[in-house]
């Protein structure tokens, strides 16, 4: 047995034991689990459990898609590595769906956080054929434009671009609301939600998924009444720091 076959053969025995222990269920576990098994299906040449692990990837990464707010720092980044580095995003020629790395595991890139980059770079990305590796596309910048690309998202991270009005990225916090609320079991049974929305000012949200997309902007300018208890702090530090806008979010 070669030595990534009795890898392969590990990993599913450990996926086994982690399931039947309930350990497998949350969605990092799942990116987890699903990321390994696409390198050991590339290490291996396994067209269908590559696809396979991909699609997985892809669904999980629907549910926490960079859709939505200009600005929002992930979208922000990745059109920042994207305008340095065109290899950065890319997919096998005979699949759907471009990954990149984060933190050592390949992530998804789903349509709604292309639409995000593109947005934040002011321009559609563009598919093409890497030289070296004819079964790989990759993203890049078109290359007229590239210049401008770059000057844009340097001064986009030096914080001279306004993203709200009148505010710049570093003008702009964001808060999980997990770490915030104890016991959170989702945004409809939270009464801390249920004020966030009442004050905000930009929503995004209901895009199938209770634990999906589901983000809240509140104005820092304006007064707030009745603030609940686990906000008071965060909204005081967030004026302290001269920040514009807080970004409220569950991690998705």
């Amino acid at each position: 047995m070669k030595p990534i076959q009795k890898i392969d053969h590990a990993f599913s025995r450990l996926v086994t034991i982690l399931e039947a222990a309930g350990s497998a269920d949350a969605v990092s576990a799942q990116r987890c689990i699903c990321a390994l098994r696409l390198e050991i299906a590339r290490a291996t040449g396994d067209e269908g459990r590559i696809r396979a692990a991909v699609e997985s990837l892809a669904e999980l990464d629907a549910e926490a898609s960079l859709e939505g707010l200009d600005g929002q720092p992930e979208a922000i980044e990745l059109a920042r590595r994207l305008a340095d580095d065109e290899y950065f995003i890319s997919r096998l020629a005979h699949l759907p769906y471009f990954t990149y790395e984060l933190c050592g595991e390949a992530v998804v890139l789903g349509e709604s956080a292309r639409k995000a980059i593109e947005l934040a770079l002011g321009c559609e990305l563009e598919e093409f054929q890497h030289e070296e590796f004819k079964a790989e596309v990759g993203l890049r910048v078109p290359r007229p434009q590239l210049a401008a690309v770059q000057d844009r998202m340097a001064r986009v991270m030096s914080g001279s671009v306004e993203l709200l009005p009148g505010a710049s990225i570093v003008e702009i916090g964001h808060v999980d609301v997990n770490h915030v609320v104890e016991g959170y079991d989702g945004p409809r049974a939270s009464a801390v939600w249920t004020w966030i929305e009442d004050n905000a000012s930009f929503s995004h949200r209901d895009n199938g998924e209770a634990s999906g997309v589901w983000e809240f902007v509140l104005n820092l300018a304006l007064d707030f009444n009745d603030v609940p208890a686990e906000l008071v702090r965060v909204i005081a530090q967030a004026r302290e720091r001269d920040l514009a806008y807080l970004v409220f979010h569950q991690d998705t």
